[in-house]
């Protein structure tokens, strides 16, 4: 009995796409690897317990009250620059 090529082919074919699929999965996580880190990270520390949120100017207002009139310095947003 003599095999046909296509089934050879076909064969060939599939291992190419399997080859191809786990090649596009090292490339993935190689690319999310920081993402996929500090992911794991925070599974691991648990659930983060906050305070209450609180804007920066009724903090400011708090420690006017309390201390007098000592000026809080509001911090700018992250990502502005400075000119």
């Amino acid at each position: 009995m003599k095999p046909t090529w296509w089934l050879l082919y076909a064969i060939v074919l599939e291992i190419f796409v399997v080859v191809i699929g786990f090649a596009l999965m090292a490339l993935w996580n190689r690319r999310n690897r920081v993402a996929l880190e500090l992911d794991e990270c925070r599974r691991r520390s648990g659930p983060v317990r906050h305070g209450p949120v609180v804007s920066n100017a009724h903090a400011a207002e708090t420690i006017e009250k309390r201390n007098g009139s000592v000026a809080l310095r509001v911090p700018e947003p992250a990502g502005r620059a400075r000119r």
